[in-house]
């Protein structure tokens, strides 16, 4: 009777090179950081690290020693996912070290967490690891059911690792049952998720399962292919457990002495990954098994059985400490054979009524019909489903159709209707829609024109006539300190005139001939002097620029000066009757925009005098002007949006969005 053998570390870690079994320098590395440093948490990432970088040199003392220092940690920091993974680890070390019943604990305790946090992926694993230990201690009903159970959470979740290795073990219980066209279904299952995973060493085993099947169907053909095929890749990535693996199953297909020579050289891939496991516990019966047919003359016999007996009582030592009854019961009958060969009756007597009992308990007719149970009822849930999907399938296209056929009728009648009627009122809305857009456009012109003049030439023009009305009619009044800043200030004010018919100019064009800005790189400081210089005069008012980053943007020069001294003019205005007046200029970038605020500290207004900034339809009053249309249009130009903050008594802010 054969032992159908599964690996965790083939499961979920694959292959790995086991050339160099020294120390590794990145733990050493590790643990030097691990004594610098002072962070629980990062000590806890620390010893996860070097724990997994013991596990593949199935150094299992040190991954345990590592692993176990970081349960205090977790429980102290009330870290449960990192706590269920710390669990889910030693499950999966203590497997590897033939440790059961610890495996078994730890991996009640991962099970519980992962419930509590609702963890799917970490529930479906703990599952499988329960299918596992099940296996090892020959539980084959257990182990159908929780593989079962792990294979019906990987669905769920779509999780393709857990899909692959469910359908592995569940074709080992199969072939545990003779039911080799079973076991097949499941291996090729496991092949199609490993493909889909694009990993060598699960496509490896999934190979070498499938020949591990047809050999005992006694297909000798088709599973030395397989074999062959799992060989190449494992040769290729020189995993020796996937080596050991093949080889150990590919002997039994072989003659005498070529078995012996395989059998040999997986055990010596076997002391290296781990002489104690259930895959050398069962190549070693095996090499027993050979040596027991070895001999031409009774005293080279009598030294084979000898070294028979030793290799399967090594072998069935190995099976006590796991547990694993299946493998037991196969090499105890073979001790039988050989203790009675050598005339050692009683002890073949003995030996041969522990298999009886252990094969009777193992192998009855109700465990089968348990495991076949569990199979059907696993197989008619999945077949329920289906049914239930493809009535509810069937009665939504049932009513899709129909709605369908009655929808299309009825859109033919009223699409009938309207075209009729829409290819007539099509034609006329066109052209009283292009009348009507002209007018409309026309109209808001002609009255932003009319409001820009007023706003920003009128004021002026007024200072001018005054002054040379004065002068001309009291030229003696004025002395001469008093008559040079007026003359100043007059000639000022007529650049800043000018200016201000730039800008009307620059506004006018983009209203009437749609013209585009002229982006470029713009510092900030060139924009803040020419404010600077554009307000010298005003020498009641404190106007502070501020640019800490010293910011460049990305713009329209004029179109950006033009707002900024629109909304400086208007801040001065406001200020008019405030005491100590402060007008703050602000550029700054967050979150990558850049932005730029006028602060003043003057009596405030309600938020209905800005609503112009943000409706086209409205039209300012005579008092408004240029100001906030000319700040309105401009700043939709250059793709900027306009912010404003005011409170009574305290000021107004706008921010500029770029």
């Amino acid at each position: 009777m054969k032992k159908h053998l599964i690996l965790i570390v083939i499961l979920f870690f694959g292959c790995a090179s086991f050339a160099q079994i020294s120390t590794d320098p990145g733990i050493d590395s590790l643990k030097a950081i691990v004594k610098k440093t002072t962070s629980k948490k990062d000590i806890l990432d620390l010893n996860f690290k070097i724990a997994k970088k013991y596990y593949p040199k199935f150094d299992f003392k040190n991954a345990v020693f590592f692993a176990k220092k970081n349960i205090s940690i977790a429980s102290e920091l009330k870290l449960k996912p990192e706590l269920a993974e710390t669990y889910k680890f030693l499950t999966l070390v203590y497997i590897n070290d033939t440790k059961n019943d610890s495996a078994e604990y730890f991996n009640k305790k991962a099970f519980v967490l992962f419930k509590e946090l609702n963890d799917k992926k970490g529930i479906g694993k703990t599952l499988l690891y329960f299918a596992i230990i099940s296996q090892n201690k020959s539980d084959f009903v257990k182990q159908a059911d929780y593989n079962f159970q792990s294979l019906k959470i990987a669905s769920q979740i779509k999780d393709t690792t857990l899909l692959e290795v469910n359908n592995r073990s569940l074709a080992m219980i199969s072939l545990d049952q003779k039911n080799y066209k079973q076991a097949l279904k499941y291996c090729f299952e496991s092949l199609k998720y490993a493909r889909q995973l694009g990993k060598q060493d699960k496509i490896g085993h999934s190979l070498a399962s499938i020949a591990e099947t047809y050999s005992l169907m006694n297909d000798y053909k088709k599973a030395q292919v397989y074999f062959e095929s799992a060989y190449q890749i494992f040769k290729k990535l020189d995993d020796k457990s996937g080596l050991a693996w093949v080889f150990t199953n590919w002997a039994n297909i072989q003659h005498d002495a070529k078995a012996f020579k395989m059998r040999l050289e997986a055990q010596k891939y076997l002391d290296i990954t781990g002489p104690d496991n259930i895959m050398s516990m069962n190549n070693l019966g095996h090499i027993g098994l050979l040596y027991s047919k070895m001999g031409n003359n009774p005293e080279e016999k009598n030294k084979n059985l000898d070294l028979a007996e030793q290799y399967i009582e090594k072998s069935l030592k190995i099976s006590s400490q796991s547990e694993n009854l299946d493998h037991r019961i196969e090499f105890l009958q073979i001790l039988a054979e050989i203790q009675a060969k050598k005339g050692q009756f009683k002890k073949a007597y003995n030996t041969l009524s522990e298999y009886n009992k252990l094969e009777d308990s193992l192998y009855s007719q109700e465990n089968k019909n348990q495991i076949a149970k569990l199979e059907s009822a696993k197989e008619l849930a999945v077949r329920d489903k289906q049914i239930q999907i493809n009535k509810i399938n069937l009665k939504a296209k049932e009513k899709q159709k129909w709605f369908f056929i009655s929808g299309l009728a009825f859109l033919a009648i009223i699409g009938g209707l309207l075209y009729f009627q829409n290819r007539i009122r099509r034609k006329t809305n066109k052209k009283l829609q292009v009348l009507n857009t002209n007018l409309d456009q026309a109209n808001k012109t002609k009255t932003q024109l009319l409001n820009i003049l007023n706003h920003d030439l009128r004021s002026p023009v007024n200072s001018f006539i005054h002054y040379i009305q004065f002068q001309n009619e009291s030229p003696d009044t004025l002395d001469q300190e008093t008559k040079s800043r007026i003359e100043k200030a007059t000639l000022s004010s007529a650049k800043n005139l000018l200016n201000s018919m730039e800008d009307i100019l620059t506004w006018t064009k983009d209203q009437m001939a749609n013209f585009e800005p002229q982006l470029k790189n713009v510092a900030v400081d060139t924009l803040f002097n020419d404010t600077k210089k554009h307000f010298l005069n005003e020498e009641n008012i404190k106007i502070i620029f501020e640019n800490p980053e010293n910011l460049h943007l990305n713009t329209d020069e004029n179109y950006l000066k033009t707002i900024i001294r629109n909304l400086t003019g208007n801040a001065i205005k406001a200020l008019e009757k405030t005491q100590n007046p402060v007008i703050i200029w602000k550029a700054w970038q967050e979150n990558g925009q850049h932005y730029l605020s006028v602060q003043d500290n003057g009596p405030g207004a309600d938020q209905e005098q800005f609503k112009v900034l943000y409706d086209e339809k409205e039209v300012a009053g005579i008092e408004s002007g240029l100001g906030l249309h000319l700040i309105r249009d401009l700043a939709k130009a250059i793709n900027c949006s306009i912010e404003v903050t005011t409170i009574l008594n305290e000021g107004t802010t706008f921010k500029l969005i770029l």
